[in-house]
């Protein structure tokens, strides 16, 4: 198992994504996961779903890529840290405390995956796909397909219309 995570991640740094999703779709690693129930198998697991994303996204394949990435996204940045294994102890981040067992399961600085990198991926590809059923919507139209997955590119973009003074980049 844990080589069968270690190959599809390599494939996924590496642009090779139909090798990737090849073996994740072959191996069941996501019910073999859970089967045995191992916080290291989990992380290797939401480590490789993320660098899948990555590079569905890299490739063009922006419904696989929020595929692979709303899992892990869609809770929040805090959980994205914990998913990854990525809550190591910066200067914004003193108020997290330490267990010993967290500080065994943290991955080392020099092998972490840039979190706004996921987060900005995810939201570009939520835009993408949801803003043709928002346009429809808004024209009086049905949309084609309305899907749970984007709620959160939804929220963001409620809260953005509710502001005062809006910045524009």
């Amino acid at each position: 198992m844990v080589l069968l995570s270690c190959n599809n991640y390599f494939h996924s740094a590496f642009n090779r994504f139909n090798k990737a999703k090849a073996i994740i779709g072959k191996s069941h690693l996501f019910e073999i996961i859970n089967f045995f129930r191992d916080d290291n198998l989990k992380v290797l697991y939401n480590r490789c779903l993320a660098q899948m994303g990555l590079c569905a996204f890299r490739n063009g394949k922006y419904e696989d890529c929020a595929k692979y990435l709303n899992p892990i996204c869609q809770s929040g940045t805090l959980k994205l840290k914990d998913f990854l294994s990525q809550s190591y102890n910066k200067e914004s981040d003193k108020f997290y405390v330490f267990d010993k067992e967290d500080k065994k399961r943290t991955i080392p600085f020099i092998m972490t995956l840039d979190i706004d990198e996921i987060e900005c991926t995810y939201y570009i590809v939520a835009m993408q796909i949801e803003l043709s059923n928002i346009l429809q919507a808004r024209l009086g139209k049905k949309p084609s397909s309305i899907s749970s997955i984007h709620e959160t590119f939804q929220k963001l973009l409620c809260s953005y219309e509710k502001q005062v003074i809006s910045f524009f980049i």
